[in-house]
């Protein structure tokens, strides 16, 4: 948990200056696969799905829900 959360705190300093290939990659890192779920309705991310490592991290941030069955998205 302490890996993930130093990696975490990595990825969230270099999002602004990373390339799009580099951001791809820190999402792959952090999201189980077909793990971004977007509503194509409302235009936006309605959901993640973290790799365990980051689950527990994840959820300590403020305003995070977590929903125990996956979300019904387009």
């Amino acid at each position: 948990m302490i890996e993930a959360s130093e990696h975490l705190s990595g990825m969230a300093a270099l999002w602004d200056v990373a390339t799009p290939e580099e951001r791809y990659e820190m999402v792959t890192i952090l999201l189980e696969p077909e793990g971004l779920y977007y509503d194509t309705e409302l235009k936006m991310i309605a959901a993640l799905k973290p790799r365990l490592a980051f689950l527990h991290i994840l959820r300590l941030l403020q305003g995070v829900f977590e929903y125990k069955k996956p979300v019904n998205c387009l």
